[in-house]
């Protein structure tokens, strides 16, 4: 019995151990650390990474690492901007996707191959949530279909694996997505 009981114990102190790493770890989607960007009416946020020496820009809009299923952001560096996105499914089952389909109410669409070995899983531990974060760098040429296809009223997504899940972008989302891309092109 004193065998099972100390087994239990340092079951116990091993999951407080690994939790405690998990919260106190920085997570680079949040909005923690950003300020808001000088002159553009207070629409964008910036980080700077002075580590890397890059100026991460995003929309206001991502004020919380939940931003689920789509969001942008710009990366910039001695005069250099490039686009990021990032997909997120956040759920309480594995959809495991391998790929993202954007259409609009036209038949528009734009999609992307989303291989494992680029794609962050994590399981949170409490709740049993499952998150698939798949971080990417976009084309200008997809950024310019992005925006034509974010022009519709109706913009939907789909993440596709053993399973699916549906979204409908809702306008605010869109918006902001837009303002990002115009923001990035001027």
């Amino acid at each position: 019995m004193k065998k099972h009981s100390v087994l239990v114990i340092a079951l116990i102190a091993i999951l407080l151990i690994g939790s405690c790493g998990t919260l106190f770890a920085i997570n680079i989607y949040s909005s923690s650390g950003y300020n808001q960007k000088e002159g553009t009416e207070g629409k964008f946020l910036e980080r700077y990474d002075e580590f890397q020496q890059i100026t991460w820009i995003q929309h206001q809009f991502y004020d919380t690492e939940s931003s689920v299923p789509l969001r942008l952001y710009i990366g910039e560096r001695k005069g250099m901007k490039w686009l990021r996105g990032v997909f997120r499914y956040h759920g309480g089952d594995w959809i495991f996707y391998d790929k993202v389909i954007l259409i609009d109410s036209k038949g528009n669409r734009l999609s992307w191959n989303v291989e494992s070995y680029d794609k962050q899983n994590d399981v949170s531990h409490w709740g049993g949530y499952v998150t698939e974060t798949y971080d990417f760098l976009l084309s200008d040429t997809d950024a310019s279909t992005l925006y034509n296809i974010l022009e519709d009223e109706t913009v939907k997504l789909r993440m596709v694996g053993d399973y699916y899940r549906d979204y409908k972008l809702e306008p605010e989302r869109i918006t902001a997505l837009k303002e990002i891309l115009e923001y990035y092109f001027k």
